[in-house]
């Protein structure tokens, strides 16, 4: 059932990622797969299993994304890894030309308007 905090429905879910997952989206998960309205508040625990891996497919995108309504709590377990996209690997010189340098990687997690806490096992990665 939900409680009730500061004058507002505050919804509490559990999700757990069991399996390898690419551009994980936290917002339209809960709003295709638990109903959630995707304006209220809500706290949320997302548990990443061990030996799990959410990855990105480009630099543009995170691994692990949650911009969420104002007021949102995330917990966030993770005994897996989260990796961004890595970047394109520079050229090398030749005779007198100097090589290239490389691109930037994407990022593993982006978190926006939401109160966030990383729980992260001692052999996972982010």
């Amino acid at each position: 059932m939900p409680a009730v905090q500061g004058g507002h429905q505050v919804l509490a879910t559990n999700i757990t990622i069991s399996s390898n997952t690419t551009n994980y989206n936290l917002a339209n998960d809960l709003t295709n797969n638990y109903g959630w309205n995707g304006s209220d508040a809500i706290d949320v625990t997302v548990t990443i299993n061990s030996g799990v891996t959410v990855s990105a497919s480009s630099t543009s995108t995170a691994a692990f994304t949650a911009h969420m309504a104002s007021g949102t709590v995330l917990t966030l377990n993770n005994n897996g890894s989260i990796i961004g996209k890595g970047g394109s690997g520079g050229s090398g010189g030749g005779g007198t030309s100097a090589g290239s340098a490389g691109t930037a990687g994407g990022h593993a997690v982006s978190f926006q308007d939401l109160t966030v806490t990383v729980n992260n096992a001692a052999s996972a990665l982010i």
